[in-house]
């Protein structure tokens, strides 16, 4: 049998962020019994995006998930995050990324697979009062009302 390109880059195959999320809502719910020890609402959780539990290591500004690593938290990030009638996306939410952050230190997070520049919670920011929020972990405690803008706020990390 001849190899086919395919074969090599079998590894560098996108993961399944789908999949992934599951697995750590399903470790969050059965591990901790929700997200309560966090400070985070049963509605917040639910409400999210997704919210789940993790063992990950990291590789850069991006994660990877490991057995043997930490824990931390897993959000899931939508576009658009809340589709509305002035929204100019047409078509179904769609996951592109997963972001891990340890609660312990909330303002230092990874990304799966890197999308940067990404917007959680209110993406009209426009439109009226919207609180901006500095972690996505007080963003969740705030039951996900206001945003974060995780793209910004790296940026300005990078610069400090």
């Amino acid at each position: 049998m001849t190899p086919t390109l395919a074969d090599p880059l079998r590894h560098l195959a996108m993961p399944d962020l789908e999949a992934e999320l599951a697995d750590a809502e399903n470790c969050l719910w059965t591990t901790c019994d929700g997200a309560k020890r966090f400070d985070i609402s049963d509605d917040a959780a639910f409400n999210c995006g997704g919210l789940g539990l993790t063992r990950m290591k990291v590789q850069g500004n991006s994660y990877r998930p490991d057995v043997s690593g930490a824990f931390v938290l897993v959000l899931g990030l939508w576009h658009p995050f809340e589709p509305g009638p002035d929204c100019p996306f047409d078509g179904e939410p769609t996951l592109v990324d997963l972001l891990a952050f340890d609660p312990r230190r909330p303002s230092v997070w990874w990304h799966r697979i890197g999308q940067r520049d990404h917007v959680i919670g209110d993406w009209q920011v426009g439109t009226g009062p919207c609180r901006t929020h500095t972690t996505p972990l007080s963003w969740l405690q705030a039951d996900c009302r206001g945003s974060v803008n995780l793209g910004a706020l790296e940026r300005w990390r990078a610069a400090a």
